[in-house]
């Protein structure tokens, strides 16, 4: 398991970040963008095409 952060940005100002996990070390990073926008909405209601930048690193 590897760990993200995402840092997400909405009308040019930082909403939040969460933490998430993903099974597949080998995800390309659109891939890894695609998993913090599912865990954005999971996590936060927030729906994905309200996000105007979204940063995702690795934490491990």
């Amino acid at each position: 398991m590897k760990n993200f952060k995402a840092t997400f940005i909405i009308d040019g100002k930082i909403k939040g970040e969460i933490i998430f996990s993903s099974s597949n070390p080998f995800h390309s990073q659109s891939e890894r963008i695609r998993d913090a926008k599912i865990e954005i909405e999971l996590q936060q209601g927030i729906i994905p095409s309200r996000l105007s930048q979204l940063k995702v690193i690795q934490l491990d």
